[in-house]
């Protein structure tokens, strides 16, 4: 599916398209996640899909997940993410995560050292959320432009998000070692939770660590206007430089 078909109507999401392409990146997306799990097999240098985006799980489809890859100008998978709706149960998101935190795992974990801690402030989310995951972004072999779009890449998962689902709230679990380099603050992510998520694997010596992170649909609204008057300005300074150097030539 052409991204152009579904979301014309969207500045932000065609302006955020226009740019990456002018990266050099030609973006897809889908909610047939069978497709996906072959777009991911197809890049070696990326980690096999997790289980809640699994091609098995019956619960995603077009109403309630899609995902976003990216190609370079040789075809090859230089990025992903993913987005699915959560099924709260009727509950907040802080009692879901009680219940399901250990679903999020792509492999075995110790339950007895895995815990979710988090803020009084994360009782908030509730109504349909929406969690993304997935993302990657390739540092091997690609023009170094590319690692600066990961801001941009998790924007436009936002903006589908909000247009699609009508979204109230977009989470996701950052890594704290990237957390800590200010990816969430990049991203978008209004609100932060640090370390709330711990875990560790089976006979593992050292605990991992979590953050997580979220953001409202009005937030993502106030995003998607920063976003587009950033990118315009963009626009605006390369047509100046190209305006100047057709003078000069």
């Amino acid at each position: 599916m052409n991204l152009y078909n579904d979301f014309l109507y969207s500045p932000v999401i065609t302006s955020i398209i226009d740019y990456v392409g002018a990266q050099g990146i030609s973006l897809e997306i889908g909610s047939d996640f069978s497709l996906y799990e072959a777009h991911v097999k197809s890049q070696p240098r990326r980690h096999a899909v997790g289980p809640f985006f699994s091609a098995d799980n019956d619960y995603l489809c077009e109403a309630t997940a899609f995902w976003i890859v990216g190609r370079d100008n040789k075809g090859e998978l230089v990025h992903t993410q993913a987005v699915r709706t959560l099924d709260l149960e009727g509950k907040n998101f802080t009692h879901f995560m009680d219940k399901h935190l250990v679903d999020f795992f792509p492999y075995e974990i110790d339950e007895e050292k895995t815990g979710y801690y988090p803020s009084p402030e994360s009782e908030k989310i509730c109504g349909t959320v929406c969690y993304h995951g997935e993302l990657w972004l390739s540092t091997g072999n690609v023009q170094s432009s590319f690692t600066g779009l990961v801001a941009l890449l998790s924007r436009l998962a936002m903006a589908v998000s909000v247009t699609r689902f009508h979204a109230d709230y977009f989470f996701a679990y950052i890594m704290s070692r990237n957390a800590n380099r200010g990816l969430a603050a990049r991203c978008g992510f209004m609100h932060t939770d640090p370390n709330s998520v711990v875990w560790s694997v089976p006979g593992g010596v050292q605990d991992a660590e979590a953050w997580s992170a979220w953001v409202s649909r009005k937030e993502i609204f106030h995003l998607n206007i920063m976003t587009l008057k950033a990118l315009n300005a963009v626009r605006d300074t390369l047509n100046m430089e190209d305006r100047e150097q057709r003078k000069a030539a």
